[in-house]
């Protein structure tokens, strides 16, 4: 019953942990290593959850941040969440996001703006001028629910046209 969530928690740690996901400023020599070695805590601490034992693997998921402080999988799976270049607590995202004006201003923007092609397009505008990239992508990717071949919407979201397909 375990095993296949096993694997797929196994696979999750150390493509997370290895794929280069976490940065440092430590030389190339000494930062491969330590990488390493975190994302190898933090699949140990993985196993260790899913056999409920959260002290250990909160004690796992700890020292792979004092190997490689940057480790993005160890910060992840200790409850944090990136926003902003910094890790906060799931909790305190909302609280967070409250204080930003930008995201109190696209509240208010996205409000006067209808659910239609021409009015999401504007909001996505709006959205890039003010460098909220997600929430761009949310409304270009509303104008091609609303209209799949929507050609600016396409190209703004990265499609490329392939012998006449996106």
């Amino acid at each position: 019953m375990y095993r296949p969530v096993l694997i797929l928690v196994v696979l999750l740690g150390t493509t997370c942990g290895i794929g280069g996901w976490s940065s440092s400023t430590a030389s190339a020599e000494t930062k491969a290593p330590r990488n390493r070695e975190a994302a190898e805590k933090v699949v140990e601490a993985l196993r260790h959850g899913i056999e409920g034992e959260d002290s250990e693997r909160y004690r796992l998921l700890d020292s792979a941040l004092e190997l490689d402080e940057n480790h993005s999988a160890a910060w992840w799976h200790s409850g944090f969440v990136r926003l902003y270049h910094q890790w906060l607590r799931y909790d305190e995202v909302a609280a967070f996001a409250e204080k930003d004006v930008r995201l109190t201003a696209y509240r208010r923007v996205r409000s006067e703006h209808p659910q239609t092609v021409e009015g999401q397009l504007a909001l996505a505008q709006w959205c890039a001028k003010k460098k909220l990239a997600d929430r761009q992508r949310a409304h270009l990717t509303m104008v091609l629910q609303l209209e799949p071949d929507h050609e600016q919407a396409r190209r703004l979201l990265g499609f490329r046209r392939i012998d006449g397909d996106w």
